[in-house]
């Protein structure tokens, strides 16, 4: 969930186009989704916040074959020189549309804006839509935290940054991270799983997609399984309605982690998550669901 100089080498590799529309907006053109971010003619939701992963880092840097080549969005190849951005929260909206096969694809774009800057945190929303429509399919909301890379702690964001985009989300408060109560027996269900080279940033640190992912992956498991306390078919089917996660501790290569989920007695369309590194939590993932016996009601 930090970033280095490898991901601006990898985004030199990616077929898009930006503009920066604003000092705190900027947008990225995206001719298509790659082949493996579907399953079942539907985008999964971890492939969705890679393609936002994807627009940092080809916002963040100077970009060769870009427009404004030298220059980089909210100044921060200078931030990036004593430091780097830990992912700390993020938010997941998804139109309805966006599941559907029918619903076209491409040609789509990313507007970013910076929307919140405190002491050493900062939010930014990203909206994706097809070049077509004016209603987004996606909105993800992220929050990093400025963190030094020698001593890994965070830092305040320097004077003259804050003096330059600061005023531009003035009254925007940060991304709000929710938790749950823990159920005490009944209901709470656990997964296991090794995390992989292919999990791992270039840090070898498990990559903050890599989580909902795995969240994903034990929900299949167990609503297939039966597992739950009532089936959740329904929910699956229906596709994911929003994704909340925050992010506390790091994991690496080759560390067993725990995933343990469980229902929300309080909203029947939502299912809880928290990933354990040796009883040390390392994130809480909430998400809800297009109840597809909700839509078949209204139909």
């Amino acid at each position: 969930m930090l970033a280095d100089k490898a991901f601006p080498r990898i985004a030199r590799q990616l077929n898009y186009t930006r503009e920066f529309i604003a000092p705190h907006i900027a947008r990225v053109f995206i001719p298509s989704l790659p082949y493996e971010a579907f399953n079942k003619c539907r985008v999964e939701p971890w492939n969705m916040l890679a393609l936002f992963e994807s627009c940092r880092a080809f916002t963040f840097w100077p970009m060769p074959h870009a427009s404004n080549p030298d220059e980089a969005w909210l100044d921060s190849n200078v931030l990036y020189r004593d430091n780097s951005f830990f992912i700390v929260g993020t938010t997941l909206k998804v139109d309805p549309e966006f599941n559907k096969f029918e619903s076209p694809k491409f040609p789509l774009f990313v507007d970013s804006k910076l929307e919140y800057v405190g002491t050493s945190s900062k939010g930014i929303a990203y909206s994706l839509f097809h070049q077509k429509r004016t209603r987004p399919y996606l909105v993800c909301e992220i929050q990093d935290v400025l963190v030094n890379t020698k001593t890994r702690k965070p830092v305040p964001y320097p004077d003259w940054w804050k003096a330059k985009y600061a005023n531009l989300c003035k009254g925007k408060q940060a991304i709000p991270i929710l938790s749950t109560v823990r159920p005490i027996e009944r209901g709470l269900v656990t997964n296991y799983v090794k995390v992989t080279i292919r999990d791992t940033d270039t840090y070898n640190h498990t990559n903050w997609t890599s989580y909902v992912r795995f969240c994903f992956d034990a929900l299949y498991e167990n609503v297939f399984e039966s597992r739950y306390n009532r089936p959740l078919t329904p929910l699956i089917t229906g596709g994911l309605k929003h994704l909340s996660a925050s992010f506390k501790k790091e994991s690496l290569a080759g560390d067993i982690l725990a995933v343990e989920s469980w229902e929300n007695p309080e909203a029947e369309d939502n299912v809880e998550f928290e990933i354990k590194k040796n009883d040390e939590l390392c994130c809480h993932v909430t998400m809800s669901f297009f109840n597809v016996k909700d839509r078949e009601s209204k139909l």
